[in-house]
C-alpha cells in the first residue's frame, strides 16, 4: 500500500497556527524512515515540487510548492505527527483542497 493510502481520513484535522493560517494534521503514525516516501508520493499526486529540506534531531521540515504557494510538510518525532502548514491565504485554500483530495483516496 502507498504511503498516501495508509493515511486515515478520520485523523485529518484542519487547525489554526499562531499566525492565523491553517495547519492540516494528517497522521500520528508516520515514522522518520517513511517520511521521505510519503513526501515523494505527495509531490507526485499534487504536482508539487520540493524546495528545501531541513532535518533536525526530532523534526523534519520540508518546504514544498503547490500551485506556486510555499507549504511546509512537517514530521515531528515526539509526539509523532505529520502535518502541512501554510503561511498565506492562498496556501490555506490549497490545504483545504488537499484535505478534500486525500479524503477521496
Amino acid at each position: 500500500m502507498s504511503e498516501l493510502g495508509k493515511l486515515k481520513s478520520d485523523e485529518f484535522s484542519l487547525g489554526n497556527l499562531n499566525s492565523g493560517h491553517l495547519c492540516l494534521e494528517l497522521a500520528s503514525d508516520m515514522s522518520w524512515d517513511r517520511f521521505p516516501y510519503f513526501v515523494n508520493e505527495f509531490l507526485n499526486r499534487f504536482n508539487a515540487t520540493l524546495e528545501k529540506k531541513t532535518d533536525a534531531v526530532d523534526i523534519r521540515i520540508w518546504e514544498i510548492a503547490i500551485e506556486g504557494e510555499q507549504i511546509r510538510c512537517v514530521f515531528e518525532d515526539f509526539p509523532l505527527m505529520l502535518s502541512l502548514e501554510s503561511d498565506t491565504d492562498n496556501g490555506d485554500q490549497i490545504l483545504m483542497k488537499v484535505k478534500e483530495e486525500l479524503e477521496r483516496i
